[in-house]
């Protein structure tokens, strides 16, 4: 057939042309100009080969100033561990200290409220007691018992009377023991409460009641009685 007698003016169809292999396909550079890619990857593999030691002694120097990091952090936490632990134990110390000076502090109050309520219980036992001869003590200096007795303890002045004989007086417990070294005497005395019957103003004294001399005994009251009489 003639190549004008198909209509195609002698070119070749373009199906004959897509059968032509691509060099593209076969891993050829995208530019001709460029001669093989064989060359470019031998001079990748040299640059990387030279390059290798460089890597590894960089490695190194990051593994030597991890390792300085991370030692220099274990230091710094152990020592505010170690500060942390003697804040802490110095803490407990101290709570340890608070708390026994609270227990102390209580166990003081609770005492002086025991002895306290005890001296009320019984300076509240009253009895009656019929003088038998001239009953003899010393003012307590307004209303302050305890005062007046110490007092008494450490000048030893002399006694007066209080009731005369075969006068019933209240007598308030607790009677309280002094001795006496220049007499080689003990004393035991009570408070004495008395009233003025016109007035009704009340008056307390310590009174001696009983009075003990080597073997001798001297009772200052004959009689002791719960009701009055």
């Amino acid at each position: 057939m003639m190549p004008g007698s198909r209509g195609d003016l002698g070119f070749i169809p373009n199906n004959a042309r897509s059968s032509v292999p691509n060099r593209l396909f076969f891993g050829s550079p995208g530019h001709p100009s460029k001669k093989g890619a064989q060359g470019v990857s031998q001079l990748s593999k040299m640059n990387n080969a030279d390059n290798e030691p460089k890597s590894e002694l960089h490695s190194d120097e990051l593994i030597q100033k991890r390792t300085e990091y991370l030692e220099t952090q274990e230091r710094r936490l152990a020592a505010t561990l170690n500060e942390n632990r003697s804040e802490t134990n110095r803490l407990n110390k101290k709570i340890e200290e608070s708390d026994y000076k609270l227990l102390k502090n209580i166990e003081d109050t609770k005492n002086l409220i025991d002895e306290n309520s005890l001296k009320l219980f019984n300076e509240m036992q009253t009895v009656y007691g019929k003088v038998h001869d001239t009953l003899k003590g010393f003012d307590c200096e307004d209303g302050r018992a305890d005062h007046s007795m110490n007092e008494y303890k450490k000048n030893k002045t002399l006694l007066k009377t209080i009731a005369n004989k075969d006068t019933w007086v209240m007598l308030v417990y607790p009677m309280v023991e002094v001795e006496d070294v220049d007499t080689k005497t003990t004393n035991y005395f009570m408070k004495c409460k008395t009233v003025d019957k016109y007035t009704g103003q009340l008056h307390l004294s310590w009174v001696l009641v009983f009075q003990k001399q080597d073997e001798q005994e001297t009772k200052f009251i004959s009689e002791f009685s719960l009701l009055a009489k």
